[in-house]
């Protein structure tokens, strides 16, 4: 039950990220404050209601799990997984630099996760 809390977490903070970029490249505003040129269209409004939800989520996982191993594991998988939904769905690019890092958040977290 408590690893499903983590793919639930994932999935909201994720798609938390994702709707919020797509909302920001929308030509249509909801709210603005110029200033700071910050600018929430429904798209985007959706994508804060996920990463809400996710913190939530958050506040109940590191109550279950280690606090030194559940950060940054979670934290390794939301970035690796923003990194290939940027890939995906923005067409971002993908080159060496950042497939090494992925390579080595894994390996950091199998490291985080082997018992002694």
């Amino acid at each position: 039950m408590n690893y499903f809390l983590c793919i639930i977490y994932l999935l909201f903070s994720v798609s938390g990220l994702i709707f919020m970029k797509l909302g920001s490249n929308q030509s249509l505003n909801y709210f603005t404050i110029p200033f700071i040129q910050f600018r929430i269209t429904w798209i985007s409004a959706i994508g804060y209601a996920c990463y809400i939800i996710s913190f939530l989520f958050y506040t109940i996982i590191i109550s279950k799990f280690e606090l030194s191993v559940i950060v940054p594991v979670l934290g390794g998988l939301v970035n690796v997984i923003v990194l290939l939904a940027a890939f995906f769905i923005f067409k971002e690019t993908l080159n060496s630099t950042k497939i090494v890092g992925v390579i080595l958040v894994c390996i950091g977290i199998i490291f985080i996760n082997l018992k002694k």
